[in-house]
């Protein structure tokens, strides 16, 4: 059972969906027969990661300078001292592309049976099972009937065309490595010359390579993710 709130952009979507479809499917040496995938009412959403993020926020506040990502890690691993946090540095072998996932499937907002308009804004639970490779289970409250997404991809409305999900490897999301949006490279050579010596040395290293011309999401939101809803809900 996975807990998140109800950001659209980075939570509650149809690519989160898929991909833990694809994992669910794939995973091996596990008896992992099931994902519910719960999400929190908006004003709700203080969550047990919430807690943990406001030790290290506090922690932040205090230090005068903070010049590198090797700063910040050092944070993470020192500011509770019972029970330290266990931190693992990530590198682009852990990003992994959706595009070959999504390319396997269909998206659907109907329900299966009654072919009725299913919104993710207004969903808070969502179900995956082993036994329905293609199938995603969405319901609202607790009470209510789940719907179901049927997102196999149809031929002639009826045979799946659709891979198994074994036979679907996706990619690294950046096998080279992301490189800096142009505009926040020029900021940060900018403020070079304030920085420590470590803090200039760390500044070289991530700015040394060329920059590309992109526009980056704002607080994880992007457009393909929002649906427009009937008028009166929200």
């Amino acid at each position: 059972i996975i807990w998140s709130d109800s950001c659209s952009g980075q939570n509650r979507n149809h690519i989160v969906a898929c991909m833990l479809l694809h994992h669910l499917h794939t995973i091996e040496n596990s008896n992992l027969a099931q994902i519910t995938f719960k999400f929190l009412k908006s004003g709700h959403t203080y969550n047990i990661c919430d807690a943990d993020f406001a030790v290290l926020e506090k922690c932040i506040r205090k230090q005068q300078n903070i010049s590198s990502l090797d700063d910040y890690l050092m944070l993470m691993r020192t500011c509770k001292v019972s029970n330290p946090f266990n931190v693992i540095e990530m590198s682009k072998n852990d990003f992994i592309e959706s595009k070959t996932i999504l390319a396997n499937v269909t998206k659907r907002d109907f329900d299966h049976d009654s072919k009725e308009k299913v919104y993710w804004l207004n969903t808070h639970e969502l179900k995956l099972t082993k036994g329905f490779p293609f199938s995603l289970f969405l319901r609202g409250k607790p009470s209510d009937e789940f719907k179901v997404l049927n997102y196999a991809k149809l031929k002639k409305k009826v045979e799946i065309v659709s891979k198994r999900w074994n036979q679907i490897k996706p990619g690294l999301l950046f096998p080279d490595g992301r490189k800096l949006q142009a505009a926040k490279k020029r900021d940060l050579l900018k403020i070079l010359p304030l920085l420590s010596t470590d803090g200039q040395a760390y500044m070289r290293k991530i700015t040394e390579t060329d920059a590309d011309e992109y526009e980056e999401d704002i607080d994880g939101f992007l457009s393909l993710d929002f649906e427009i809803l009937d008028e009166g809900e929200y």
